[in-house]
């Protein structure tokens, strides 16, 4: 079995934002467990025998995506822009933290000040550092390609952003965080595995 994991960027009241590793919660009987702490372990799903190594190809949908969410449910136009992207990608880790910092830009943008996502996307670096589905930290992510692919059927001609999300290759594979080193520089601190 090869899925190919679709989901479009959105604010979520529970998780901070609606994610590709968000989008596999419906693979397992009792979501709830997974909402706690802002639904940090959604990582352990994918590590489910159902699920492990079977998505191919992960595609976070930014055409029209929702910046900013009070409560459950919430939509208001408002907080949409068009910002008309496709992010592909293997690593779904990779492509959620890609949409998070676009997403957090915009919030920045349109407040006019520093507003995090809230609650943060404590899922995302999860999945990076407790599950090792992929990279979540910038540095670590490689943009191979943007691609502008022009709609002529669409009223308004915007051009769709396409984005291929990889790992770069020249960082070294995530092992775990150091849990035991409380002067460790902050949640982004790793070890790594030598090459």
């Amino acid at each position: 079995t090869a899925m190919i994991n679709v989901r479009p960027m959105r604010t979520h009241h529970w998780s901070g934002l609606g994610t590709l590793l968000k989008n596999y919660i419906m693979f397992v009987s009792q979501p709830w467990i997974y909402h706690g702490n802002a639904c940090e372990k959604l990582g352990a799903i994918w590590q489910k025998s159902h699920v492990k190594n079977k998505t191919r190809l992960n595609i976070l949908v930014m055409m029209t995506p929702l910046f900013h969410g009070v409560g459950p449910h919430h939509f208001n136009k408002e907080y949409t822009w068009p910002y008309s992207g496709l992010i592909l990608s293997t690593d779904p880790v990779a492509a959620d933290a890609t949409g998070a910092r676009i997403i957090q830009a915009k919030r920045n943008q349109y407040f006019g000040e520093d507003k995090p996502i809230s609650p943060p996307p404590r899922h995302i670096e999860a999945a990076d550092i407790k599950y090792a589905l992929g990279n979540s930290h910038p540095d670590r992510i490689g943009r191979a390609e943007e691609l502008h692919v022009h709609r002529p059927h669409i009223r308004d001609h915007t051009p769709v952003r396409l984005q291929y999300i990889a790992q770069r290759p020249d960082f070294p594979r995530v092992i775990r965080p150091d849990l035991e080193n409380p002067n460790a520089n902050g949640p982004l601190h790793r070890q790594q595995a030598q090459r």
